[in-house]
């Protein structure tokens, strides 16, 4: 994430009203599952994505790397997605019902301008269990289907029939969508439509509840700094209110030292959520980097 992209992302949370005052969530136990450091291989990391025991995540290699975000993947993260004018950056990962596996992630062009009006959604496909991404394709476009805020940090879920797609627009239009495609995730069989939420959220991810509900969690703009994460639910996938159990859908906090970005939410039968997010001191840091795993059971 360039020095311009996070300038933009700091404007839209700046300028977009505040969302009422909450008490927040307790902080749960933490764990630390994978730390970076300043001279170390990776940094200015982004996106933690994991399916069973895989682990991706986007951000640089080195100074080499500059100004373009990569997606690290494989034994020891040495394997990359990148693109010599683009980002590649917060993918989403889903199984298909061939077995094959589908990641999904925020292509952003910076050759011809600002990269935070020009991110879409492309695809790559694995049937190796991630060890190699091959079909490597645009999916939504800067027109996505119903106005030209693009494709913005996406969320992939495995539905009943295929795959259903969450994501937030570029600036200036912003918003957030929804599309659905078939078995092969990237047919494209619903329109894309704007959700109604109350909130909007950066960096967000779904999960299936065990009831049914939808789950969908990122930061929440508005609230000041990128201290909070927030939480939502459906029924239908377009329409979000807070999670049941919150306080205006706020969920997690931190002390305020460090921020704390694009969580990635995995639900388990019991019901309780895992959450791996970054952290670190400020939005740009080239400094240490942590991915954190988050347990808390789910608000009643």
């Amino acid at each position: 994430m360039t020095v311009r992209k996070i300038l933009t992302v700091l404007a839209m949370v700046l300028l977009l009203p505040t969302s009422p005052h909450a008490d927040i969530a307790a902080a749960p136990e933490v764990t630390v599952i994978w730390r970076s450091v300043l001279g170390s291989q990776l940094f200015n990391l982004y996106a933690p994505a994991s399916l069973g025991n895989y682990f991706c995540l986007a951000g640089w290699r080195g100074w080499g790397d500059y100004p373009s975000d990569k997606i690290f993947y494989g034994p020891g993260l040495y394997e990359s997605i990148d693109f010599p004018h683009a980002h590649a950056n917060d993918p989403t990962l889903v199984a298909l019902a061939d077995g094959s596996w589908r990641m999904y992630f925020t292509y952003a062009d910076f050759s011809a301008g600002n990269e935070a009006e020009n991110a879409e959604i492309w695809t790559a496909r694995s049937t190796d269990q991630g060890s190699t991404w091959r079909e490597i394709q645009p999916l939504i476009g800067r027109h996505n289907g119903y106005n030209n805020a693009g494709g913005w940090e996406p969320a992939a879920l495995r539905t009943a029939g295929g795959v259903c797609l969450w994501w937030h627009g570029t600036v200036p239009l912003l918003g957030m969508y929804r599309a659905c495609f078939a078995d092969d995730g990237i047919m494209q069989v619903t329109p894309t439509e704007p959700l109604t939420v109350p909130f909007q959220l950066l960096g967000p991810d779904a999960a299936w509840l065990p009831d049914g509900r939808l789950l969908m969690v990122g930061s929440p703009y508005g609230r000041e700094g990128f201290f909070y994460l927030a939480a939502l639910e459906s029924y239908d996938g377009l329409t979000w209110t807070p999670l049941t159990g919150t306080t205006d859908g706020l969920l997690l906090s931190t002390p305020g030292d460090e921020i704390i970005i694009t969580p990635r939410v995995t639900v388990r039968p019991s019901g309780n959520i895992q959450i791996l997010f970054i952290s670190r001191p400020e939005l740009l840091s080239l400094g240490q980097t942590t991915v954190h795993e988050w347990k808390i059971e789910l608000p009643r």
